[in-house]
């Protein structure tokens, strides 16, 4: 199976504060200011109190209009030389991984940021690799019933609204190319094999749509994108699940939980790979 690569990017960042990294011939490059913790005397751990307080305040004033200004923000914060820097960086990279699963308009804006700032901390690639297999389990369906434990409930309804949001993180992070694609291909294989079970029972009929939704978001990041990279990735996409999409589409009354409108939707994810 993929995972996240390093320096695959071919976004190049266009600030001046980029420009002015650049080494040149006649100045070295200027340091990034350190970020100052105001909580070295406060109870609670300085990492958790960066990430849960500053960071966080940070991020949910995420948009494009301040984006510069909080990566720029974000690199004093993560080169702050703070005790046991590694894991607080890890635990920034899961709190923009989340928080990019449950902001569907800010997904796109939430990869870049992970892309570049991945390129000075690999941690966060590292990370990826870690989290990406337990994640593909949010696509599973826990069973619900009365005697079910409430805190997995709970959680199984968290996973419900994160499907479609992490769907398109992985497809955002493709299209800046330092996913690899297996790891994209896997989650398709992975949704569409979950599809064949479900599809098959009586009572599954919203749970199919949603995991058509999430098979949508992605296809759709790849569509209609003529680099080689997109190219590329359609092919191999559609190559490893074709026979799984055909199955779906040429067979309804296999399936009693897959509707029309899973069935049209299917049709487009088809349509849109096969380019």
């Amino acid at each position: 199976m993929g995972g996240f690569r390093n320096g695959a990017s071919t976004y190049e960042p266009r600030t001046s504060t980029t420009k002015e990294m650049v080494p040149s011939s006649t100045s070295a490059p200027p340091p990034i200011p350190k970020y100052q913790s105001k909580f070295k005397n406060s109870s609670q751990p300085v990492d958790d109190k960066i990430l849960n307080v500053i960071i966080l305040s940070k991020l949910n004033k995420f948009s494009a209009k301040t984006y510069t200004e909080i990566r720029e923000f974000l690199y004093q914060i993560l080169g702050s030389g703070e005790p046991d820097l590694q894991q607080m960086i890890r635990d920034f990279m899961k709190l923009v991984f989340k928080k990019a699963a449950l902001e569907e308009i800010f997904c796109p804006l939430y990869a870049k940021l992970l892309c570049e700032i991945s390129s000075r901390y690999t941690v966060i690639l590292q990370e990826m690799n870690t989290l990406q297999s337990n994640y593909l389990r949010v696509f599973d369906d826990i069973a619900e019933s009365a005697n079910a434990d409430y805190d997995e409930f709970v959680e199984s309804q968290k996973n419900k609204q994160f499907r479609l949001g992490y769907s398109q993180f992985l497809a955002e992070l493709s299209a800046l190319e330092i996913l690899d694609l297996g790891l994209l291909n896997t989650t398709f294989q992975k949704i569409l094999n979950n599809m064949l079970v479900n599809g098959a029972l009586e009572d599954k009929k919203t749970l199919m749509e949603e995991y058509c939704d999430c098979l949508s978001r992605m296809a759709k990041v790849l569509k209609k994108k003529s680099n080689q990279f997109f190219v590329k990735a359609r092919a191999t996409v559609y190559g490893a699940n074709r026979a799984a999409l055909d199955r779906l589409i040429d067979n309804q009354a296999e399936f009693p939980s897959e509707t029309n409108k899973t069935r049209f939707i299917l049709m487009d994810i088809r349509d849109i790979l096969a380019e």
